[in-house]
């Protein structure tokens, strides 16, 4: 398993994690990426915001509004996991990245914020197996 906190801050990408002050602390960096992207095999990968081309087909941005988390698509598409979860924008979102599923989970308490799926050993396919609380 493998995770990155933090939403896009354009500004702090390519900046050092350490030298990272204040709000700026809120961003991941291309240095977090790359720490990530050295590690062994991940199957299960944990996410912050969404990864840059995830496409919300309704948001508060307007409809069909397409993250632009830069590396984190990157990430996905370098470690390939399983399954990548991630939050942010509140919402319940299946999408995929290269092959790879990416599930975006709502906030507590609203529908879609915990997800049971099932990941054969093989193969790319998944399936939800429930959500809770269910989406009406």
């Amino acid at each position: 398993m493998g995770g990155l906190g933090g939403c896009h801050g354009p500004s702090n990408y390519e900046r050092r994690s350490k030298d990272l002050q204040g709000y700026a602390k809120r961003h991941y960096t291309r240095e977090d990426i790359d720490t990530l992207l050295g590690r062994p095999r991940i199957d299960v990968l944990l996410t912050h915001d969404a990864p840059a081309g995830v496409v919300f087909p309704r948001r508060r941005r307007g409809f069909n509004w397409v993250s632009e988390a830069v590396g984190l698509d990157d990430l996905v598409r370098g470690v390939r996991p399983r399954v990548c979860f991630f939050g942010h924008h509140h919402t319940r979102l299946d999408s995929q990245i290269d092959g790879v599923p990416c599930i975006g989970l709502n906030k507590v308490r609203m529908p879609g914020n915990l997800v049971a799926i099932d990941v054969p050993e093989r193969g790319r396919e998944w399936k939800v197996l429930g959500e809770w609380p269910e989406r009406r």
